[in-house]
């Protein structure tokens, strides 16, 4: 039998039996369209993904406190006090070794905040203005936090978008006093939110500068971490490598 003579057979029994070869082809339809759809949403997932780790920091390393060894059981970080031990000195050591593009020493706890008649728990960052580069940050309305702002102690903060939303509603924050404790902060900054669905909404945060952190709101000499920013990917473990040595 010649290929014309199998083509003609296969078209007269598809003619006599439409609703079959119908469903057949609606069947063979659907499954092409369900393995394209799952492709699609795949490579979107994965991007998704790979933009709100990207948005964490560029070639981050964070230096935090270790854990202590006793009686042959390990404390985690922060349950004891010997474990204060990060400071500004360890930031400028690691900050002078090759490779490292930008630090950002960090104090971070909870406390109220408020404005007027609203008030929230909100998570107190102490930062230095490497904190932008190091975790990949922007500020959407006026300014963040500067070096003259650090070493003067200023008593001035900075909120993410949904910190300000929360405490001041559609009024503009930007030169409004928030109270923290005791500390009047005047407001200089609101960040943009880089977050997405994906990951959550940012916790409500509030930044103020490294040295206010520790001297006027917590009292205290120490870092609960360092943000590293490698100068690329490829020297991440040797710069590791370098910090632990220092």
């Amino acid at each position: 039998m010649s290929i014309r003579e199998y083509v003609r057979n296969a078209i007269s029994t598809l003619k006599s039996n439409k609703l079959r070869s119908g469903l057949s082809s609606l069947w063979i339809i659907i499954g092409i369209l369900s393995v394209v759809v799952l492709i699609a949403v795949g490579q979107w997932a994965q991007q998704s993904i790979l933009s709100n780790v990207e948005a964490l920091g560029t070639n981050l390393l964070t230096v935090t406190p270790g854990g202590d060894q006793q009686s042959n059981v390990r404390w985690s970080a922060g349950w004891m006090s010997s474990q204060n031990v990060l400071t500004l000195e360890e930031a400028n050591l690691i900050a002078s070794l090759p490779n490292v593009k930008a630090i950002s020493p960090e104090y971070s706890s909870r406390k109220q905040v408020v404005y007027l008649s609203n008030n929230m728990q909100a998570s107190i960052y102490g930062v230095a203005p490497g904190y932008l580069e190091v975790r990949n940050s922007e500020v959407e309305k006026w300014s963040f936090i500067s070096q003259s702002n650090v070493d003067n102690v200023d008593k001035v903060a900075v909120l993410w978008s949904e910190t300000a939303s929360e405490l001041f509603g559609t009024e503009d924050p930007i030169g409004k006093d928030i109270h923290i404790g005791r500390n009047v902060l005047t407001v200089i900054g609101v960040m943009k939110s880089k977050w997405t669905q994906s990951f959550g909404n940012a916790d409500s945060t509030v930044f103020v500068p490294i040295s206010s952190a520790q001297r006027r709101l917590f009292g205290t000499k120490y870092l609960s971490s360092i943000g590293v920013s490698a100068a690329s990917t490829e020297v991440i473990d040797s710069v590791k490598s370098d910090m632990e040595q220092t």
